[in-house]
C-alpha cells in the first residue's frame, strides 16, 4: 500500500469556538445576575412594606382601642381627636364622675399646632388634656411635642385624617417610608357615649 494522507484527529478547540463559549457564558451571567437583582429588590420591598402594615396597623389598633372606650370624643380643629375615659383605681375597677382626657394630633418640630401640614412628614402623637372646664373637651390645652408617639413618618393631611363625626372618630393614615406608602383606614363608635 501507498503512502496515503494521515487523517489528523482534532484535539481542542478554535479560536472561534472558544470566543462563542466565553461571550454565550458572560451573557448566562449577566441574565442571571439581572433576574436575582430585581428578586432581591422585589423582596426588600416587600420587607419594607411589612413592616410598615404592622406598625401602622398596630397604631391604628392602639388608637381604635383607647377611642372604643371613651366617654367623649370631640374635636376643636379639624386632624384631631379629643377624648376622655373613665379614671380607674389600682383594681381596674370605674371611678365615677372621674375622667382622664387625652387628644390625638398630628406633630412635626417645623409646624405648630394647630398644624399647617407645610411639612413632608408628621407624627402621630397621644397627649394628656389639661384644664378641662365643664367636661368640654375643647376647653383642655395641652403642650404641642408631648405626649406618647403613637406613629411616624405620616404623611400631611392631603393623604391622612382624624376627624369626628356623629360620635364617630374616622382615622385614616399613610405612612410612608423610602418609597413605600401605606394606608390604612378606620371608623371608631366609642361604646360607652
Amino acid at each position: 500500500m501507498g503512502k496515503g494522507k494521515l487523517n489528523k484527529k482534532k484535539c481542542g478547540l478554535t479560536l472561534i469556538e472558544l470566543l462563542i463559549t466565553v461571550v454565550m457564558l458572560a451573557a448566562l451571567v449577566g441574565v442571571s445576575v439581572f433576574v436575582f437583582r430585581i428578586i432581591l429588590l422585589g423582596w426588600i420591598s416587600q420587607e419594607t412594606r411589612a413592616g410598615i402594615g404592622i406598625d401602622i396597623n398596630s397604631s391604628i389598633e392602639k388608637m381604635a382601642r383607647n377611642l372604643r372606650g371613651s366617654k367623649e370624643i370631640s374635636f376643636l380643629y379639624d386632624n384631631e381627636i379629643r377624648f376622655s375615659k373613665h379614671r380607674r383605681d389600682e383594681q381596674n375597677k370605674i371611678i365615677i364622675n372621674e375622667y382622664d382626657d387625652y387628644i390625638y394630633y398630628f406633630y412635626n418640630e417645623n409646624d405648630v399646632y394647630p398644624a399647617n401640614f407645610n411639612q413632608d412628614l408628621y407624627g402621630v402623637r397621644k397627649a394628656v388634656l389639661n384644664n378641662v372646664v365643664d367636661r368640654d373637651l375643647t376647653t383642655g390645652t395641652f403642650t404641642y411635642g408631648d405626649g406618647q408617639i403613637i406613629v411616624n413618618d405620616v404623611l400631611p393631611s392631603s393623604a391622612t385624617d382624624l376627624s369626628v363625626s356623629g360620635g364617630i372618630a374616622d382615622i385614616e393614615l399613610s405612612v410612608k417610608r423610602g418609597d413605600e406608602t401605606i394606608r390604612l383606614r378606620t371608623e371608631v363608635k366609642a361604646r360607652n357615649l
